[in-house]
């Protein structure tokens, strides 16, 4: 055992793969509105909060504000909104959000491999996480270099669930009352809706609500439930975004891989952010801007 693993005395749980049999397509999302994104040049949105009924994001390559998504008729414009210092001026590389009761932010950090907990305000922020990389590795995730922590869930102030992306995909389950904290890492790299092409299947977010949990499967196009049972999980397919996410008037140029990086639903409206890595859009090569899909939440 490595002695970073000895040093967090972290306990890892056995690799656990999902079920192994490919589901049909999950029922269609309905589209209410698709709102080109405008206001940050290079925006790359990567996650996706609510708080007191707004739009939060972060930008991969804008490690010092947490951005305001405001919405308008034809639009949405991201806005500075909170202020980040990260810890010692290190780059974050920020892949996820998520927000407490208070209004305080947790924001994952793929290069730092940490939770970022950030105040309301802004004014205090400060790693809750040693770096995860030794146990996602020691779990089996974390192999391919760009597919390593990709979204965050907040289940409680002392719970936190965060994605490895792809290759393979996985969960890690962070346990942070006890110093240092418990993690618990699987990979569930089976498909329960097989991408198509060359896609792999991935996680690109996580959004906790109304007492579920569910993961944005970007290369599928669709999200899924996750339901923990001890050490099984089951990864089950809840709905989908392809019809959507491939129609002629929203689609990029480039679909080899699914654009789908940033998920979160309040009780009217499930909200989804598209990371378009600056390709043009397929029904016009001049319009480079990210795109929000905003859909209409599904009855229980």
């Amino acid at each position: 055992m490595s002695r970073a693993i000895k040093v967090f005395a972290i306990v890892f749980a056995v690799q656990l793969n999902a079920v192994a049999d490919v589901s049909p397509r999950p029922a269609e999302l309905v589209l209410e509105r698709a709102l080109p994104i405008d206001g940050l040049e290079s925006a790359e949105p990567s996650g996706l909060g609510i708080r007191n009924g707004e739009l939060f994001t972060v930008s991969d390559n804008h490690d010092t504000f947490i951005y305001k998504l405001r919405i308008e008729a034809e639009r949405a414009v991201l806005e500075p909104a909170v202020p980040v210092s990260v810890p010692d001026g290190a780059r974050a590389d920020f892949e996820g959000i998520a927000v407490d009761d208070a209004g305080d932010f947790y924001l994952a950090s793929e290069s730092q491999f940490r939770i970022l907990h950030v105040s309301a305000d802004g004014k205090r922020c400060a790693w809750i996480t040693p770096s995860l990389k030794a146990p996602g590795e020691a779990a089996g995730l974390f192999k391919f270099r760009g597919g390593y922590i990709e979204g965050l869930a907040r289940i409680d102030d002392a719970q936190f669930i965060l994605c490895a992306e792809r290759q393979p995909r996985g969960l890690l389950y962070v346990g942070i009352e006890n110093t240092p904290p418990l993690v618990e890492g699987f990979v569930l790299n089976e498909p329960s809706v097989q991408p198509r092409g060359i896609r792999f299947p991935d996680f690109t977010d996580l959004c906790a609500f109304d007492g579920a949990l569910y993961a944005l499967e970007r290369n599928a196009e669709i999200i899924s439930t996750i339901v923990r049972d001890g050490k099984r999980i089951d990864v089950k397919p809840w709905r989908s975004f392809r019809e959507t996410a491939d129609s002629p008037k929203y689609r990029y140029a480039d679909r080899r891989f699914g654009t789908a990086e940033g998920l979160a639903m309040d009780a009217a409206r499930l909200y989804i952010v598209l990371d378009n890595n600056g390709n043009a859009r397929e029904a016009n090569a001049e319009d480079r801007r990210p795109m929000l899909f905003v859909f209409t939440m599904p009855r229980p």
